[in-house]
Parts: C-alpha cells; structure tokens; sequence
C-alpha cells in the first residue's frame, strides 16, 4: 500500500505538502504545477483517500519531554514560546506529537520506543539519570533543546551565549560602565549531583577578567531564576554597603525582582544602577523603566528542534550536531542608553 512519504519522494516535495495536499487544505498556497505533481504521484502509487485511516498509523510521532511543571511555564513564559513553536512546526510538517511533562521526582514515561523520535525542552538540572536511561533504552533520535547534557551521538540546539554576554557587555562598556555585576541562579546536574556553573556566569567571568574589570563580590547567585529570587539577591547586594555600576540579570523575571529592591531602598534606574535582563520576556518593554535585555530567539529554537530530528529520522544520520542560534539586544531605557538626550547627560 501506498504511503504519504512515498508520495512525497516521487513528487520531489515534502511530507507536510502532500499531506495538505490531499485534504484539500485551502489555506495552503502552492502553486497548481507542483499540486498536480503531488495528485499524479499519489495516482500511479494507487493512493485512496479511504486509506488515509491506515496511514496515520505511518506518519511520523515524536515525543515531547518537558522537564518543568505546568506551574514553571505559567510563571516564565521562556519555555511555553518554545513549546508552542515545536507544536506549530510538526503541526505544518505532518508530524503529531505527544507532550509530556516531566519535572524532577516525575516518574519519566514508559515506551519512548514507540516514537520515532525524542525532543527534550528544559535544563541540566532537570535531567534526571532515570530518565537518560529511557531515553537510551528507546534507541530513538533525540534533540535537546535549550541545554547541552553529555548524552551521545544526540542533537542540540542551543542559544549562543557567548555572543550575548560579548554583545551585552560590550555595550554597557560603550555607555561607560566598568563596574558591572551578576545576578542569576544556581544550576545543578541532577545526574553527578553536583551544582553547575550556568554558561552566561561563565562567559560573563571570562569577559571581565580579560578586560581587567572583574570584581568577585559583585557576583550574586543563589536560588532558582525567578523574580522572588533577583529580590533577595539585589537586597543582599544594596546590604553589602556598594553597588557596582551596572548589571547583568541571568534573567528578565529576576531581573524585575531586582528593580523592585532597588525601588524600595531609593536607588534609580538606570541614574544610579543600570540593569540588563536576558530572554526578552513580554513585560519587559512594558516596565517603567523599559528593561534592556537580551533576546534569546526561543521560537527559532523550538522550529529548529522538529526540523533537526525530523531530517535525521528521514536521512539516518548518524553523528550528532549542534546548531547555535544567535541573539538579539534589546535596547530599552534600564541601562541608560536609550534614555532622552538631556536626561541620559546626568548619568
């Protein structure tokens, strides 16, 4: 019997478009040479329509793993934008997926051999060793999105965090500032049970020790990366007695929380301490004021994920990649840059 992608290699199109092809999708633009090529196909292959039951049977099922709780998503929409945009990508590929939550002390789900392919959304110190074991036991294809386990021959897509602190940094520098501190979380592997250094506090280090500027007792990290937590961290901060000029916040909901310290003690932003956060959440242009803050493209990274494993699952490749996708900053009035002319000279 005639499959979907067997259609779809003698078309020389994609399995997405024959399936949207053959339902009539009238929202589809395509052009009628390459629809006829598509019907032809589907014609000399003895393709039914009636068949289209059985052949769902066939198409292409990924599992996605996501290794956070509802509750984490409502609160910081970073991972729901990946979220929807893998669902939004397999969806306009002909591919059906399955979401599975996962969080740490979540028993990981049974017979990921049943999918043809694994796409795993969250971060180190949520993977656990058991469920690195089922997905090795599954023997499947696997992406993981958003963070870089040792995890053999897998796929990776990440965002670049060398070039966001470089491009971040190098700005508050052209604005004057060389005192600059860190807030941000703490990271843990779940797996050698040992905390993590998170790689923008990394590349934030390297950059500041080259540069001759970096103070140890500006660094301020503890905690998970929520807004509660840039509260706590910024108090201690304004306790110590001395502010650096400037500072990077890992990101933008403890970023918020670090505002609002700063707020209650008298301090100004950016008169007195500028912030820059990280990942561009929606409030962010909406604060007064506007957070400067590096976009981290999470929608590009869930589209990358299903066509990453969607191309090995089809090619059979064999060894892993790692595709890093770019950045953005956002320059808001925070950090001072954006601030009107007169009011920017008195910083």
């Amino acid at each position: 019997m005639a499959r979907l992608k067997d259609i779809a290699q003698q078309a020389g199109v994609s399995l997405a478009t024959v399936s949207r092809v053959l339902n009539h999708d009238e929202s589809f633009s395509i052009s009628n040479a390459t629809k006829q090529k598509v019907l032809s196909a589907a014609q000399e292959l003895e393709y039914h329509v009636s068949e289209r039951a059985k052949e769902q049977e066939s198409e292409l099922r990924l599992q996605v793993l996501l290794l956070y709780d509802e509750l984490q998503e409502i609160g910081d929409p970073y991972y729901l934008t990946v979220r929807t945009n893998v669902k939004d990508e397999a969806k306009s590929r002909g591919l059906r997926v399955k979401e599975y939550f996962c969080p740490p002390g979540q028993d990981p789900p049974k017979k990921l051999s049943d999918y043809d392919g694994i796409i795993v959304i969250g971060s180190t110190d949520s993977w656990s060793r058991e469920l690195e074991e089922q997905v090795q036991i599954s023997r499947r294809p696997v992406v993981f999105v958003d963070f870089l386990p040792d995890f053999p021959g897998a796929d990776y897509v990440v965002p670049d965090f060398r070039d966001l602190m470089e491009r971040t940094l190098g700005y508050l520098f052209s604005l004057g500032y060389e005192e600059v501190g860190y807030i941000g979380g703490t990271d843990y592997d779940n797996r050698n049970r040992c905390p993590i250094l998170d790689l923008r506090e990394k590349y934030f280090e390297e950059i500041m020790k080259l540069r001759g500027c970096f103070h140890p007792e500006y660094i301020y990290v503890d905690g998970k990366v929520e807004c509660s937590t840039g509260h706590e961290l910024m108090e201690r901060a304004v306790a110590a007695g001395k502010l650096p000029r400037a500072f990077f916040v890992e990101n933008d909901s403890m970023a918020i929380g670090a505002i609002k310290a700063l707020r209650e003690h008298g301090i100004k932003v950016p008169q007195q301490v500028a912030i820059v956060g990280c990942n561009d959440n929606p409030m962010a242009q909406f604060m007064t004021p506007a957070l400067t803050t590096a976009k981290i493209h999470n929608d590009l990274m869930g589209r990358m994920a299903v066509r990453t494993i969607e191309e090995r699952i089809h090619t059979g490749r064999e060894v892993g990649i790692k595709i890093v996708v770019p950045n953005t900053l956002k320059i808001r009035q925070s950090c001072g840059g954006a601030l009107p002319r007169a009011q920017a000279a008195n910083l």
